[in-house]
């Protein structure tokens, strides 16, 4: 019996020893982003960044907040061990990383209409609608009068709606996120009875694609994130992952986004 409690004892010290030196998951704040950051995890963004931290032989647990307090909540509250999906023109209070994913924004217009925006310029008299920040980030200031009306929403639900409505003839975003909502809307129904959903639009990527990093508290994490990251892209396991969620939207996006 004394032999037995001694085994239950030694045990039970190596099981708590073992838990005491495995090291706590990283606290990873992420943006809710449809189709590229989402609960799950799922989505493209969040696909990459989980494999390179995966490489990198560390856990990870993802907390999700809208996009921008993500970035807010780190910088400013003193949220989490690292913040993911950091825009070019926001700095962080950490250790950034190489650009790890890259966005494709452009101009999303029902084929009906034959509006062909190739360029901002063509969207002179046109009703536009985008993103909240979008005119800092996607540089259109300058080109906001000529417009017949600009507006920005966060809810990108109501991009979409508008467009279907034909109460706007542009929307300004990025590709994929724009496709997944649409393909959510015509799943809902809710507004089946008020507009076409399924009215065919065409997407064409008016702007240069838009690099987003990580950021960490440790530089040692990010000196890991960057190493990791240069092994998949190397090995091509970042242009597979970019490749077969671009894949499910090929007819919204065509073949321009990212030049995929």
């Amino acid at each position: 019996m004394k032999w037995l409690l001694l085994a239950f004892a030694i045990g039970t010290m190596a099981t708590q020893a073992n838990a005491a030196s495995k090291p706590e998951p990283l606290l990873v704040l992420a943006p809710y982003l449809p189709a590229t950051s989402e609960q799950g995890p799922a989505g493209r963004d969040i696909e990459i960044f989980a494999a390179v931290m995966d490489r990198c032989g560390i856990d990870v647990h993802f907390h999700f907040y809208p996009f921008k307090r993500h970035l807010r909540n780190f910088t400013y509250e003193g949220l989490g061990d690292a913040v993911m999906t950091v825009p070019p023109d926001m700095d962080t209070l950490g250790f950034e990383s190489t650009p790890y994913v890259y966005y494709q924004n452009g101009a999303a217009v029902l084929e009906s209409t034959n509006i062909k925006p190739y360029h901002l310029r063509y969207l002179k008299g046109l009703r536009v609608v985008s993103f909240a920040g979008a005119s800092q980030l996607l540089g259109i200031e300058s080109h906001m009068e000529s417009f017949a009306s600009y507006s920005e929403f966060a809810d990108q639900r109501i991009h979409s709606r508008m467009l279907f409505l034909n109460r706007v003839d542009v929307v300004l975003a990025d590709g994929l996120i724009f496709a997944e909502i649409n393909h959510r809307l015509r799943a809902d129904r809710t507004y089946a009875d008020k507009a076409d959903l399924h009215q065919k639009v065409m997407f064409i990527p008016i702007f240069a694609p838009t690099p987003y990093r990580a950021s960490f508290r440790k530089k040692e994490h990010r000196d890991a994130f960057n190493a990791c990251f240069s092994e998949l892209e190397a090995e091509g396991v970042v242009r597979a992952i970019n490749v077969r969620h671009i894949e499910k939207y090929r007819d919204t996006v065509g073949y321009g986004y990212l030049g995929y």
